[in-house]
C-alpha cells in the first residue's frame, strides 16, 4: 500500500495506491497556518476510516514548500516511512528539456509521467486547479514546455473580488444559451465557454506549431466543469496525478524503506 500527497496551492489530495491501482482518494483544503497534528489527524483518519495502520512507502508532490516538511513529518512519524519527494530529478518515463527543469513544478512532472505511461507521447497535458497548466510532450516524450494561465475559480474569483454589484457564482451549471441573459448567466457563459474557448484554441495553435495533433489529457479539479464544453476531442483523467505518483514511486521509491 503506497500513500500518495499531493500539496497544492488550494487542496491537498491524499490517495491510495495498492498493486498499481489508485484505490481512494480525497481532498482537505490548503492551509499553511495549520499545525502539524491536525495534518495529521486528517491523514490518519483517513486511513483507520478504511482500516489502514500500515503502508509501505509514500511519495509527496508539492508546489507549497511550507507544507512539505509537515506531510512529511507526518508520514515518517505515524508509518516509519520515508516519502519520497517529487522533483525534475525522479522524472519516470519522461525527459525534461525546456528551459530550468528544477523550476517545473512536481505536479506537472506527475501529471506528464502518468499521461506517458498510460496514453503514450505526443501529449498535450491541462490541469485545471488554482491555476491552468499546459504541458507539452512531444513524440519522443520529452517535457518541452508549455503555459500557465490564471484557474479557472482563480479568474472567477478575482472578477467577483474587484468589482462591487457581480453576484456570487457557483459554476454548477452554464446557461443553457452561450449568450446569458442576465448577470449571472453571462458570468457563468463567460466562464466556462470563455474558458472552454480558450482551450480549444490553444489545442489550436500548438498542434499547428508541433505540425500534428498529440493527444490531449485534462485533469484537475476544474476539468469536469470545462471539458465537456470544448470542441477538441479530450480525455478526462481525474486521477492522473496520482497514477504519475505511482508511476514515481515504483521507479524511484520501491528501495527507499526497503
Amino acid at each position: 500500500m503506497i500513500l500518495a500527497a499531493d500539496i497544492g496551492n488550494t487542496t491537498v489530495g491524499i490517495g491510495l495506491i495498492e498493486n498499481g491501482q489508485v484505490i481512494m482518494s480525497e481532498k482537505t483544503m490548503t492551509d499553511i497556518s495549520e499545525i502539524e497534528i491536525n495534518y495529521r489527524e486528517k491523514i490518519t483518519h483517513m486511513l483507520q476510516s478504511r482500516h489502514i495502520d500500515k503502508i509501505d512507502g509514500a511519495v509527496i508532490s508539492s508546489v507549497v514548500p511550507l507544507l512539505t516538511g509537515i506531510i512529511k513529518g507526518v508520514i515518517v512519524s505515524e508509518y516509519g516511512v520515508e516519502p519520497l519527494i517529487v522533483s525534475s530529478e525522479t522524472a519516470a518515463g519522461i525527459t525534461i528539456t525546456a528551459d530550468q527543469p528544477e523550476k517545473v513544478g512536481s505536479d506537472r512532472i506527475a501529471d506528464a509521467c502518468g499521461a506517458v505511461a498510460e496514453y503514450g507521447a505526443p501529449l498535450i497535458i491541462i490541469d485545471m486547479g488554482t491555476a491552468t497548466t499546459v504541458s507539452v510532450i512531444n513524440r519522443q516524450s520529452e517535457f518541452v514546455g508549455g503555459m500557465i494561465m490564471p484557474g479557472v475559480r482563480t479568474a472567477l474569483n478575482s472578477l467577483i473580488t474587484n468589482t462591487a454589484q457581480l453576484p456570487q457564482i457557483s459554476l454548477s451549471s452554464p446557461p443553457e444559451s452561450i449568450i446569458g441573459k442576465n448577470t449571472a448567466e453571462s458570468i457563468e457563459s463567460g466562464i466556462i465557454y470563455g474558458t472552454a474557448s480558450c482551450i480549444d484554441g490553444i489545442c489550436q495553435r500548438l498542434s499547428e506549431e508541433l505540425g500534428f495533433e498529440p493527444k490531449i489529457i485534462a485533469t484537475g479539479g476544474n476539468a469536469g466543469r470545462i471539458i465537456p464544453y470544448c470542441r477538441h476531442e479530450i480525455t478526462l483523467d481525474k486521477r492522473l496525478l496520482f497514477k504519475g505518483l505511482n508511476i514515481i514511486y515504483k521507479e524511484y521509491g520501491e528501495n527507499k524503506n526497503a
